[in-house]
């Protein structure tokens, strides 16, 4: 809790060590494996055509990693000794002191790999692997190669008690000119061949491998995206059975090579620049152009439809696509958001007091909340979160909708946030609504004041 009793900052992890929670550690199932490894890639960025004219620029001439990723400016410390008999340690204490856990998760396998796989035969059979979970990160490229001994050292896991669950992280885009703009440092080949695996092994898992649920990411838009790259994704999506991933733009990030060369370019947006928090070191998410006008057009209509989607992103943007090249003007892409949300609100079920189910015909005179998003930050950075992209503040519902006798909804980032929540809330209250919504992730509830300062208002729900 802070000092002053006031509301939290920004940063969730400030004055927050209390609320973690209780000390015997009863509700903790799952941890992260803390071994001292970077990341293994470390293709040399100026030794890639694209990129061949920031070799003079002092700040990237040891750069090695993914053009859009800080942790590629700095190594970290070295790697561990022994990380088999850290591995063992870890495990034995965390074990000991969180009786609870299930799962340990681990990023950057690749220098992982065969320190677990002789963790698992040295370690002695005294039940310290039983019913865990090493969830385990891992690349395309690494898959490939290592697949053969990826299924031995699951079977090896399965022998002591425990399994082993892969994500395979770094899809990112099957288009080669993507790849090198990305610095990718694989080849769409490597990545066919990995979703054909990832397929295989999802129909017919090998002994101690789980694969299920795995849901891929792509970066399918940066600067000098081309429609072509878009559509020949798309084919690749559908070809190897990838249609629930999740699809992004850019995160453009000052100090990393794509952003000096996209500042060079001119394809800058001079414009407020959101914060964001991302562990690859990610810290900001800087607005830009992007060079062909239809691609332009594609991502603005992606952008602005994506929050009504959640596993259909791949389908939205091919119809996306498909609106921008049979429309002569540029689709007005705000005006189909709010006929999106009218047809959803016409479809939505309303549930009233007395707990009976009614349907938009039943229920044809009471209506929906009235939506609004007062919040311009969020102070968690989710994967996959669509208001990680969209930082500015929106306003779903209509703006000059009078809050008379209607229930308001707070939505969107996190609006406990707003620093004047409290008198949004009276004012909204003095207006005349008949009740308030509020959705939040829960984490400005730490702190006393804040409870105190919401008993005062008219929250419903």
């Amino acid at each position: 809790q802070a000092g002053d009793g006031s509301r939290p900052p920004k940063d969730e992890f400030h004055g927050l060590i209390r609320f973690i929670g209780p000390d015997d550690g009863a509700v903790v199932t799952d941890a992260d494996l803390p071994i001292s490894q970077s990341c293994s890639y470390r293709e040399k960025v100026i030794d890639n055509p694209f990129y061949a004219e920031l070799g003079s620029h002092p700040g990237f001439k040891s750069y090695q990693g993914c053009s859009y990723c800080l942790a590629a400016a700095e190594r970290g410390p070295g790697a561990d000794p022994d990380p088999a008999g850290t591995i063992i340690a870890a495990i034995r204490r965390y074990r000991r002191t969180l009786p609870t856990l299930k799962r340990f998760w681990l990023t950057n396998v690749l220098p992982l790999y065969d320190a677990l796989a002789e963790a698992l035969e040295q370690g002695p059979n005294e039940g310290l692997w039983q019913g865990l979970t090493f969830n385990m990160q891992i690349r395309p490229d690494f898959l490939v190669k290592k697949a053969a001994d990826f299924k031995s050292l699951a079977s090896k896991a399965a022998d002591q008690g425990a399994l082993l669950r892969i994500a395979v992280v770094g899809f990112e885009n099957f288009s080669p000119q993507e790849i090198d703009i990305l610095n990718r440092g694989t080849k769409p080949e490597d990545l066919r061949a990995a979703a054909d695996i990832l397929r295989r092994w999802k129909r017919s898992p090998p002994k101690g491998l789980a694969v299920q649920g795995f849901i891929p990411s792509f970066i399918l838009f940066n600067t000098w995206t081309t429609l072509e790259a878009l559509e020949l994704n798309l084919k690749a999506i559908e070809r190897h059975d990838l249609q629930s991933a999740n699809i992004h733009k850019l995160r453009l990030g000052r100090g990393t090579p794509i952003h000096e060369k996209a500042r060079r370019a001119g394809l800058l947006v001079n414009a407020p620049t959101p914060l964001i928090a991302h562990p690859h070191g990610y810290t900001s998410d800087e607005p830009f152009r992007y060079k062909n006008r239809r691609t332009r057009s594609i991502a603005e209509g992606f952008e602005t439809l994506k929050p009504f989607v959640s596993s259909a992103q791949a389908d939205l943007l091919a119809g996306v696509i498909s609106a921008v090249k049979e429309a002569k003007e540029a689709p007005d892409w705000t005006r189909a958001a709010e006929t999106w949300i009218r047809i959803r609100k016409s479809l939505c079920f309303q549930i009233p007091e007395q707990g009976r189910v009614e349907t938009p015909a039943q229920n044809s005179t009471r209506q929906s909340p009235l939506e609004l998003a007062p919040g311009t930050d969020c102070n968690n950075g989710c994967r996959g979160c669509v208001w990680t992209h969209q930082m500015s503040g929106t306003q779903p519902g209509p703006a000059h909708a009078s809050p008379k006798g209607r229930i308001i909804r707070l939505a969107g980032r996190e609006p406990m946030l707003h620093e004047n929540l409290e008198k949004l809330m009276a004012d909204l209250t003095a207006a005349g609504a008949a009740g308030i919504e509020l959705e939040t992730n829960g984490r400005a509830l730490a702190y006393p004041r804040t409870l105190q300062s919401l008993q005062t208002t008219k929250i419903t729900a």
